[in-house]
């Protein structure tokens, strides 16, 4: 739930929702706390789980773990940098009138 809101304000970018309100910074800072501090927890739970099976299973586990950072880290950089799908913010703007257009 919380990594839905955050890709959504990725998509809303320059001009996310509730950003002229002080609870806007505040729910997405909760929100990448939250998300990640679950996909922490899920991960020490299969560890912990893993851990019976021998260290040759966790290191396999680690493994494939870091493998899968890199990849989704590569396809990021492709999505963000190839295609062009987020907008930048306009240079030197330090109101928001280019949000209300």
């Amino acid at each position: 739930m919380f990594s839905i809101y955050i890709v959504f304000v990725s998509f809303k970018s320059p001009c996310p929702p509730f950003m002229e309100t002080s609870i806007g910074p505040v729910l997405i800072c909760a929100s990448w706390i939250l998300s990640q501090s679950i996909f922490m927890r899920v991960r020490c739970i299969i560890s912990t789980r893993l851990e019976r099976f021998g260290e040759k299973v966790l290191l396999k586990s680690g493994f494939l773990t870091l493998l899968g950072e890199v990849v989704g880290g590569i396809l990021i950089f492709i999505v963000v940098e190839k295609f062009r799908i987020f907008e930048e913010k306009p240079e030197c703007v330090f109101d928001l009138s280019y949000c209300k257009a």
